[in-house]
């Protein structure tokens, strides 16, 4: 019995270590994430962030220095409709896929079809993001337009 009791405080301490670890792990986690949140801004999490990895321009869009960037954007604000309609469509075409993909007895060709449909609206969403793209280059000074072509064979930067 005199064991069981010098055993008991040791096994206290090591579980209310355990938990401050975990408390002091978990919290370092939240603040990297919020930290994150902070130093970006939220517009580095938003509504053009998800528009600029639509259109296919992810690799591009963070090669671009940083006043194309708020460029592309302004020039994406402006067609956001056009591509707005390709996502609700895209959506519908999940449900009819999710339709044709369970129904019995199964059609090969409207799945087919469904996916061509898919893959046409995306490249259509491609295709502008390369105009709007385009457009930008267009405008860029000759040295700005080198020092991107630098980032991009550089790669994606992590850092502002």
């Amino acid at each position: 019995m005199a064991d069981d009791l010098n055993k008991q405080p040791g096994r206290r301490n090591w579980t209310r270590i355990a938990l401050i670890v975990s408390l002091a792990l978990n919290l370092g986690v939240a603040g990297m994430i919020g930290g994150a949140m902070l130093r970006d801004g939220p517009e580095r999490h938003g509504r053009a962030d998800r528009d600029i990895s639509a259109l296919g321009l992810r690799l591009y869009y963070r090669a671009l220095g940083d006043d194309q960037q708020e460029a592309l954007k302004a020039a994406l604000a402006n067609r956001r409709g056009s591509f707005r309609a390709g996502r609700e469509t895209l959506k519908a075409h999940m449900s009819d896929l999710a339709a044709a993909l369970s129904a019995d007895p199964y059609d090969a060709a409207a799945v087919a079809s469904l996916l061509q449909a898919q893959g046409d609206r995306v490249s259509g969403n491609i295709a502008l993001g390369h105009k709007l793209l385009l457009d930008r280059f267009a405008a860029m000074a000759p040295e700005d337009r080198a020092a991107m072509a630098e980032r991009l064979v550089a790669g994606p930067r992590h850092h502002r």
